[in-house]
């Protein structure tokens, strides 16, 4: 009979993120990772499969959280514009409060791993394609109502919103003036503007 676990699986897998997305998937060794998990070699390995399969389902948990919180701030928002001008200023304001400025661990998976493994370059494909479908379905339902200006289709504008969002993960491990940062903000969302053409 196999013995319970000693542990909270989820919250091991949350260490993983944590650590991942600091080291990266090369720098860190399977005994950082039981080191900082607090588990066994055989724990790790039972519970999880191997290093690269932990890494995977590092990601599916990060992709998960990371749609769940779009989804709540859009629900608490009274506007489209309103969602994607305080997504920015968390985005923003957490790089700037991180000490280690470790950027968003998708982006960071995609730099590092998407064009060697295809395993991780199919589950950054799959984020991609969640958060956009959320944006478009909220922009849609904006310019149904009309909100916002309806000359672009919703899909574009949502993947054009994904791709500022993830530039500015990159951009801000540079440690980019604010004002850099503002301007890129204003004009993400002038695209909103039923005047812009």
């Amino acid at each position: 009979m196999a013995r319970p676990k000693e542990f909270d699986p989820t919250q091991v897998l949350d260490k993983a993120v944590e650590l991942w997305w600091y080291k990266g998937y090369e720098g860190t060794s399977v005994q950082d990772l039981t080191h900082h998990l607090g588990i066994g070699r055989g724990s790790l390995y039972d519970t999880y499969g191997d290093k690269h399969s932990l890494y995977l389902a590092a990601l599916d948990r990060y992709s998960e959280l990371q749609k769940a919180q779009f989804a709540i701030l859009l629900e608490q928002s009274a506007s489209i514009r309103e969602f994607l001008a305080q997504a920015f200023e968390q985005l923003i304001a957490a790089a700037r409060t991180d000490p280690q400025c470790r950027g968003c661990f998708i982006t960071n998976a995609t730099t590092e791993m998407a064009g060697l493994d295809p395993d991780v370059a199919q589950r950054v494909a799959a984020n991609r394609d969640q958060l956009i479908a959320v944006f478009a379905t909220a922009l849609a339902q904006a310019q149904q109502h009309g909100e916002i200006a309806a000359r672009h289709q919703p899909e574009a504008l949502a993947a054009f919103f994904f791709s500022v969002f993830q530039g500015l993960q990159v951009l801000l491990k540079t440690r980019p003036p604010q004002q850099m940062l503002d301007d890129i903000v204003a004009v993400a969302l002038a695209t909103l503007d039923p005047d812009v053409r």
